[in-house]
């Protein structure tokens, strides 16, 4: 029955399930201040025109309307780091070839004031894929009582028969 349904859904409307499978995965990444993060953002749309291709980065913090904080449009790249006082100027750039599927985010010198949920836009005509990344940027001494905390075992105990 499921797959009846979605199957008359997915014929009634191609365009809206096109959108649903390019949603990406969403990831998770915790990086400590000063570090550099790359935020992975891929497509696969380096076959169109580049002109057509639209790309953004968005960046939302709890509590605060989403912001464009990078776009690739019109073959320019602009960056809104201005808006931002956390991302001084050369602090956020694309860290691969965005024209040719990798889109993704390069935040230079981290400062805790970076972490927060991040979305990838690409689009092209009437196709487009999403992807999201939350950073946590940690201080140096959270990123060392985490990975302590990660990694040790559970007292045993040892009793003879």
């Amino acid at each position: 029955m499921v797959r009846k349904l979605l199957a008359h859904w997915a014929v009634k409307s191609k365009a809206a399930l096109l959108c649903v499978l390019s949603a990406g995965a969403q990831t998770e990444m915790k990086r400590v201040v000063g570090d550099n993060a790359t935020l992975p953002c891929h497509h696969q749309f380096w076959q169109s025109n580049a002109q057509s291709l639209d790309i953004e980065w968005l960046l939302q913090k709890p509590n605060l309307k989403q912001k464009v904080i990078i776009t690739f449009f019109a073959g320019h790249v602009y960056t809104n780091e201005a808006s931002l006082p956390s991302l001084p100027p050369s602090r956020l750039s694309f860290a691969g070839d965005y024209l040719n599927g990798d889109a993704s985010l390069l935040i230079g010198d981290l400062l805790l004031a970076d972490s927060g949920e991040y979305h990838c836009k690409v689009k092209t005509g009437g196709k487009y894929q999403w992807s999201q990344v939350n950073l946590i940027v940690l201080a140096a001494s959270e990123e060392q009582s985490a990975r302590l905390s990660a990694h040790s075992k559970p007292p045993y105990s040892i009793t003879e028969p």
